[in-house]
This record gives structure tokens, sequence and C-alpha cells, in this order.
């Protein structure tokens, strides 16, 4: 539990730490917002706060640092600043409201303005009155404050009192406490939580936090300086490395150099990640379509880099306007990602399918949200995943397209995508080596025995006849589809793809009586000679294995292989026939 508990501590650290310095390197620190107006109506006062004037001048954008408008995301106050729109139908709410503002950053700054609480609101509201009647109708206005001819934000104690006031308004509304910041490591005011926008230690179990930690254990001390270099790497990442994965998931990328370097990461993410990034989210969705998925684009050119750095992947949902944590891989190398196209490749030549984790997420995605980021994980990490329970998965997706009375050929599809979905977690995962099979074997066989000891799954003969007698079944049905208008009543005897040991015996001698029934009262004989070649080879395999040792799982996912591929295995023995003269 202990050991458990610091690997997941240490992950969530790193994931911080990453984001600060991406803040650190390319966040937009600006202490203002972004105001717009026809107009800016200036109160003139000197520096101990005296009246001097109103002064009226055009709206500049190149002014907007001067202006000093901080938005604060409410009505009462609109902004943080003495800068806000004016209510013209009410100007002495905008010039109170400026005057209050105005004092509280003085109170934070430490700038004496001695008459500021003596100005008389009456008289400064009659004059403030007379200089709109020089403003032409239907134009907005700004509100501002200057101090002996300067700007708010040309007053540096001003300034300093805004940032001040922010982080003593966040202290209250968040427990704080002297403690070590655990990104910058200094002992100052830190917060618990709140600094970072993703509720990251209430996460679901497979995923990522498990083991019954409890919250407060992934509650990170963070300064308020740190915590702003913290969101801004977070704004970064979410404007420029985000990408959708397995089509309609989106994913987060954040690049870490294994030797700490920031003017080489800043070249990584500039020269590297942000060029691929903004040819991908600057394509147009139709334009996405015709061209690979986000996550192979950015991936594959981060495959063809050095292991000079590595790369975590965070994926997140939103769920009540919050967004959660569903999976974070950290440190994935870029020689990883490389043999992970190693393995897609290979498994797109065995099956002849274009195969990526959208090929995946079809499969996953009704009931299995979970286990699909697990399966994610396991695949990128090179960790075991469930067997069993990815063959549950897959079978009952299989069971479903074939109660919904879907053609062969389309079946035929989704079983090379579910052998794709199966293979890639073998090879990924350890449990299948390239170097057994080659990639075009299937597609090149000549004989039927060469296609069976090239099918990466048919280790043995049990295998084989359950292969076999799965082609067999393939074979009935597209008879039943061809007479029947498209019905298939042999389905039935398939179980929904839970059949036992005893269960394919029985199907295999219902499977001949069939073929045999068919064959009497056809117009032409369905027993050739390469059929009856196939129940031999059938029959043998099946009772040469009487123990065998696969699971019911494993015996039906074999099985349904054999009645996806029942087309291949037929042109198979097609041309032995043919060659057999």
């Amino acid at each position: 539990m202990q050991k458990s508990f610091l690997c997941y501590h240490q992950t969530l650290q790193h994931m911080l730490e990453s984001l600060e310095k991406l803040g650190k390197l390319f966040g937009e620190f600006k202490p203002y917002d972004t105001i717009e107006g026809d107009f800016v109506l200036v109160l003139n006062l000197d520096d101990k706060g005296n009246f001097l004037d109103f002064e009226l001048e055009e709206f500049s954008k190149e002014k907007l640092d001067k202006y000093f408008y901080k938005d604060s995301g409410a009505s009462n106050p609109p902004s943080w600043t003495p800068t806000l729109n004016l209510n013209l139908k009410e100007p002495q709410k905008t010039l109170k409201t400026a005057i209050k503002r105005l004092e509280v950053l003085a109170d934070f700054g430490n700038l004496k303005i001695e008459n500021l609480k003596n100005l008389n609101f009456e008289e400064l509201t009659e004059t403030l009155r007379e200089k709109l009647k020089e403003i032409p109708p239907k134009k907005k206005v700004i509100f501002t404050v200057k101090l002996n001819g300067r700007h708010i934000g040309e007053i540096e104690e001003l300034k300093e009192g805004l940032e001040k006031f922010l982080e003593h308004r966040f202290s209250e509304k968040i427990t704080s406490s002297e403690g070590v910041c655990s990104i910058c490591k200094k002992l100052k005011k830190v917060f618990g939580e709140g600094l970072f926008p993703v509720k990251f230690y209430t996460l679901d179990k497979p995923n990522f936090i498990h083991g019954g930690f409890k919250r407060k254990e992934f509650v990170f001390p963070i300064c308020y300086e740190c915590g702003l270099k913290l969101k801004e790497g977070w704004n970064f990442v979410v404007r420029n490395l985000t990408f959708n994965f397995a089509g309609s998931i989106k994913f987060h990328l954040l690049p870490e150099l294994v030797i700490e370097d920031e003017e080489k990461l800043k070249w990584l993410v500039e020269r590297r990640l942000l060029e691929t990034a903004q040819k991908v989210n600057g394509l147009s969705e139709r334009a996405k379509e015709k061209l690979e998925q986000d996550e192979r684009r950015i991936l594959k050119k981060i495959s063809e880099e050095g292991n000079y750095f590595t790369v975590h992947l965070l994926f997140l949902k939103k769920k009540n306007k919050e967004e959660r944590i569903k999976l974070y891989l950290y440190g994935i190398y870029p020689s990883r990602l490389k043999e992970l196209f190693e393995f897609k490749k290979y498994t797109e030549q065995l099956l002849g399918i274009d195969f990526n984790y959208s090929t995946v997420w079809d499969f996953f995605k009704e009931n299995y949200e979970r286990e699909f980021y697990e399966y994610v994980r396991s695949t990128f990490k090179g960790f075991p995943f469930n067997k069993i329970l990815l063959l549950k998965v897959i079978l009952e997706k299989l069971k479903q397209l074939l109660e919904e009375k879907e053609s062969l050929n389309s079946f035929e599809l989704a079983l090379k995508n579910a052998l794709g979905v199966y293979l890639f977690s073998l090879l990924a995962c350890g449990g299948l080596n390239m170097e057994e099979k080659n990639p075009n074997c299937l597609e090149k066989s000549e004989s039927l025995e060469e296609f069976l000891n090239c099918f990466p799954l048919l280790r043995g003969g049990a295998e084989k006849g359950l292969f076999l007698l799965g082609v067999l079944t393939g074979k009935l049905l597209q008879i039943q589809e061809g007479r029947l208008e498209g019905n298939k009543p042999f389905l039935k005897k398939l179980k929904g793809l839970k059949m036992r040991k005893g269960d394919f015996k029985n199907l295999f001698t219902e499977l001949v009586a069939k073929l045999e029934e068919y064959n009497q009262a056809g117009e032409f004989p369905i027993l050739t000679k390469k059929v009856k070649k196939l129940i031999e080879k059938t029959a043998q395999y099946l009772l040469s294995c009487e123990d065998w040792k696969l699971s019911d799982k494993e015996a039906n996912f074999i099985f349904a292989c054999g009645m996806g591929l029942s087309q291949r295995v037929f042109e198979i023995l097609d041309k032995e026939t043919r060659e057999a003269g």
C-alpha cells in the first residue's frame, strides 16, 4: 500500500512540476484583462486624491496596460480596479465603485492618498453628468482614474496592490497555512487546493489512483506564485497541446526533458510540438477526416525523436462542470511510441485493416469506458491486460452484431477489428512477438495448413479445431443467408457465443447434419470435396484434444475468428482444389 501511494504521489508531483515549467516559459502573465469601448472618461486626481477635472479621450487598444482593467467575473464589483464600463444612466454608481477600488488597491499597495475619502460625490456626479453631454449617443464609454496624470497601470504601488489583494481574496476563500511549497520548495503561505483547475484527487479507481487512499493524502501544498504559473501552464496546454484521441476523446500532452534545460524545453515545444499541433488544429473538421487521427499525427511526430524527453498524456472528462482525470500516462519515451506504431503496422498488415485506438473504442464505448482507459494504460506502458476481460468485451460486441442480423460481410469486418484489438494488446503487453509470424503470411498462404500455422492464436489442435468449426459454421450461415432471404436460423445454436466444451462438440454434429440436409435438398452439391476435407480436418483436431486448457471465452473467440475468416479459408481451399486438378 505504502509503495503504491508513493508511486502515485510522485506521478502527480511530476504532473504539477511539468505544468509549472510550461507556465513559466509560455504563460501569458498579464495582470490586466481586455476591455473595449469608444471613449474613455478619466477622473483626474492629484497625488493626495484631490479632484482636478474630468477628461474625455478616445479609447485605444494600445493603452490596455495603462487602463489596467481586471475583470472580477461578477457584477458587484464588475472590476477589481478603478477601470470599468461606465453606467450612463446611473454614473454615480460607477464613480463610487471606481473610488472604492482605488482605495482598496492603495491600501494593499501601501500608497497613501490622503484626501480620497473627502471627495464630494454629489458635486463630482453633477460635473460628470455635464461632461457626458460631450459624448455622442449610443457610444460605449470606459471610466478610469489618473493620479497626477498617471494611469493606474503606470503606478507600481497600485499594480502590486492588485496582486496582493487577489492573493488575500484567494486566501479568504481557500484554507491556507505556512508550509513548504511542493513546487518551488520554499517556506511561505501555501494552499492545499483551488490553485489547479482539475480535481485530480477524486478519480475512478482502476484508471489512476487506487488502493483506498484518502483525498487529503493527495492535496499538494502550493504557494500563490507557483499556482499562477501552474494555471498559466494549464491554459497553454489546453490552447496548444490538446488533441483528439480515439475520435471523440480529448487528451492533453505535457512534455518533460530527461535532463532539465529550459532553453531546450522551449525549443522542443516551439519547433517540434507546436509546429505539428498548429498543422493539426488548423485543419477543418472535414480535412481532418481525410488525414490521420490527431493522436496518430502528433504521437507519430514524437516517435521520430530521440529519448532526450518524455511526454505525459492527460485524459479528462467533463462531469457537472468539473473536469476529472480519467487517465494520466506518465513518462512515455519516443522509443515506446515508435514500438506502438510498429505494433500497429504489424496488426494492419496481418489483418488487412486500418487500426487505431478508435477501433478499440468502438468495442468499449457502450458499457466499458473505465476498462478502455485501462487498455490504453496497459498498451502504452506495456503492463499486462486482463485477457479474459478483453475477450468478454469483444464477444459481447460480436454477439450484438450477430443478433442485429447484420450481413456476414459486416461481421467479417467487425471480427477483423476485434482480432486487431486482441492482437495489438498481446503485442504491446508482451504476450506475442512480432518475429514469430510474418505479417504477410495470412494473405499469402497457399494451403490450409500454412494458413493455420500462420494464424497467431492457433497454437494447438484444440484451437485449430475450433477455428475450422467456425469456418464451417460461417459457410452454413452464408448458405442460409442466401436461401432464406437473409435469415440465419442456425445462429440460435451458437448460444450468443457463450458455448462450453460440450456445446462445441454438439454443434459440430448438428452442423454436419444440416449440411447433409441442404446437400440432399439443394439444386447444387454443398458437400463438395473441399467441404468434406474441412469436416474431416475439424473432426480430427477436435477428437485429438479431449483435454484442452482453453477458457470458454478463448474458445468462443477462436470459433468466432473462424466464422469471420470463413471466406478467406474457402478461397485457399478453392486454390488447393484447382491445383490438385
